[in-house]
């Protein structure tokens, strides 16, 4: 069973058609993560995997990011193409460098983000997000297009 493999590091189970992924939770070496192209709409358990730099839950149909620790080690996260209304979760975590959250309609502000000390690139296209002054202020690169 994979929730007995506690030293996996690198998982990719995308495009399986999975529903729930909360066995992963107790895989807490893993340090990248991909679960695209699933039938996911809840991941919040998924934020007790401190040790992941890379996650990609991106073509699903979930609603919130798991509200990692600002401890975690997070430095990409793809969750594009999804229905994610906020960034809030991701405000204030360390290592945060790249954030990919292309085409989800409902949200309509990158302000949380501002509070990434290592940020260096934001993908909102097909977004509400319209003012991207907090991050740009701060040399951030920002891609969007709102809807």
């Amino acid at each position: 069973q994979i929730g007995n493999l506690t030293k996996l590091t690198h998982l990719s189970i995308k495009s399986n058609q999975l529903a729930n992924v909360n066995i992963l939770a107790s895989c807490t070496a893993l340090t990248e993560l991909n679960i695209s192209s699933n039938a996911l709409t809840d991941i919040s358990k998924l934020s007790v995997l401190t040790n992941l730099t890379d996650f990609d839950f991106s073509y699903n149909q979930v609603k919130t990011i798991p509200a990692f620790p600002k401890s975690c080690q997070l430095v990409t996260i793809n969750g594009s193409n999804n229905q994610i209304s906020s960034l809030e979760n991701l405000s204030g975590l360390k290592n945060l460098n790249h954030v990919h959250m292309d085409y989800n309609s409902n949200i309509s502000s990158v302000k949380p983000l501002a509070n990434c000390p290592v940020l260096i690139q934001v993908n909102v296209y097909g977004t509400k997000v319209k003012n991207v002054k907090d991050l740009t202020d701060q040399s951030i690169i920002v891609n969007y297009k709102p809807v």
